[in-house]
């Protein structure tokens, strides 16, 4: 009888047993269910920025599951405030969203938020603003993001590329890419953290263009982690001096932000003394060649003599020993020689000392081919200067530079490089190629075909203004 009555109460306890475990599961299991912004405080304060017209919003918001703290800088001007305020608050909205989807976790770990700016300068007119975000979900790693502006102080609009360098927009952001492009490559490939399709992604962007100066020679360009490069990566900055965009910068709004070297552009034609072309009444055009002479320059010379065109080489002094012959015939046949320097530096990085070796050992080296002074530079790189300028006004030397880029040295392809020619391609230009490399040589004769059938002249840099130039200034074009 009592193994019958144990028998009988012990489903009984066996069902207790199970509705108490279930229902604790179940408390469990709602608990964790519930929104994890549930019972949010979020407190605020003010704090100095430590800028004129700039102070700093600080909002502070806890729960049980996540902590956020965000700095708004507030200014004068709204416009600016919202800008800022917009993206910073998508940016607590995304996290919040990924925290709710990280929520099953259990059990369930602290989740933060960390985000923050920095001033990275504040001039009279402008103000660039650098915003650093990071945040860590449900245990998985941290992350960094970062959004960069410039603004113009009264208006409240952001400063892109395109505004820094007007007309040249086109020229100067491309050039701008193959610098930035640069710079990743020698810092990523070694960790093999260069990730090219991500690159050319972030290039083709519509909203490729913003930036900030952190002092008057350095436009700063930063992604937030996985943006441009692997995530291992991390953020990346990256710097560019301005030294190789001045020609690009030639705007009043780059010079509000930046020190900028103006650039002259001569309109007086100044043909040769024997009066053989008058580019003031021809469409005169000028093709430059830099960093030769090298094995491919006689293909450009046999060109150009098929057309009766001139052209400018601008040679490198160590490569003069090697192409004597070459050099002599290219200035037998009325071409000018230029000096690109000896070893190809950026002059704006050197002393005066230095600048003055790698200008006067390549001239020697011209001169004892040639037996001609040259009175015509240009800069390696397009990299001028104060100091480059004080020393051109010393040594009464014009530097030439250029209004077409075709950035052969770049895409090495032959279609392209003729491409930008013709399109870029207007009386007194100045087209830069490079001899050294063969899809550009190969481009020559289909340039000159077509040109020349358009009524163009192909003329020298003495053709265009003369055996002096304008010493101590720089040169860009002829219109």
């Amino acid at each position: 009888m009592r193994r019958r009555a144990r028998r009988a109460r012990f489903p009984w306890a066996l069902v207790i047993i199970v509705s108490i475990i279930s229902g604790t599961a179940l408390f469990f299991v709602v608990s964790w269910l519930r929104p994890v912004t549930e019972a949010i405080n979020e407190q605020y304060f003010w704090v100095d920025a430590r800028y004129e017209g700039v102070k700093s919003k600080v909002t502070s918001v806890s729960s049980r599951h996540i902590t956020m703290m965000v700095e708004y800088p507030e200014m004068d001007n709204k416009m600016i405030t919202a800008s800022v305020r917009s993206y910073l608050d998508e940016r607590k909205t995304q996290f919040l969203r990924d925290v709710e989807g990280a929520r099953m976790i259990v059990p369930r770990p602290m989740s933060k938020l960390n985000a923050t700016y920095q001033l990275t300068n504040k001039g009279t007119d402008t103000i660039s603003i650098l915003i650093q975000s990071r945040s860590e979900v449900g245990g998985s790693s941290p992350r960094t993001d970062v959004r960069a502006w410039t603004f113009d102080l009264k208006t409240g609009k952001e400063i892109t590329l395109r505004d820094l360098y007007g007309q040249k927009s086109t020229d100067g952001i491309a050039r701008t890419k193959l610098y930035l492009k640069q710079k990743l490559m020698a810092r990523l490939e070694v960790t093999n953290e260069y990730d090219d399709r991500l690159v050319n992604k972030v290039f083709d962007s519509p909203s490729f263009g913003s930036f900030v100066i952190t002092n008057p020679h350095t436009i700063q360009f930063s992604f937030g982690q996985g943006v441009i490069a692997s995530e291992a990566a991390g953020a990346i900055d990256v710097s560019l001096p301005i030294d190789n965009l001045q020609l690009f910068l030639q705007t009043d709004q780059a010079r509000k932000l930046l020190d900028i070297v103006s650039i002259d552009q001569i309109p007086e034609y100044q043909p040769l003394k024997n009066g053989d072309v008058d580019c003031s009444k021809l469409k005169c055009i000028a093709l430059t060649f830099d960093d030769g002479p090298s094995n491919y320059t006689n293909q450009v010379l046999d060109a150009l003599q098929r057309y009766h065109a001139h052209a400018s080489f601008f040679v490198i002094g160590q490569n003069i020993d090697k192409h004597r012959d070459v050099l002599k015939r290219a200035s037998d046949t009325g071409n000018t020689i230029g000096n690109h320097s000896w070893g190809h530096p950026s002059l704006s990085y050197l002393t005066p000392a230095r600048i003055n070796d790698e200008l006067t050992r390549t001239n020697n080296a011209i001169k004892q081919v040639t037996g001609k002074d040259t009175p015509y530079m240009r800069p390696p790189n397009g990299a001028i200067n104060h100091t480059v300028y004080t020393v051109l006004v010393e040594r009464k030397m014009t530097a030439i530079m250029w209004s077409v880029d075709t950035r052969d040295w770049a895409d090495r392809n032959t279609d392209i490089v003729y491409n930008r020619v013709i399109a870029g391609a207007k009386p007194g230009a100045i087209i830069i190629l490079h001899d050294i490399h063969q899809t550009s040589v190969a481009a020559v004769p289909r340039i000159l075909e077509t040109l020349t059938k358009q009524g163009y002249v192909f003329v020298s840099i003495e053709q265009l203004f003369g055996p002096n130039g304008s010493p101590g200034k720089s040169i860009y074009s002829a219109n």
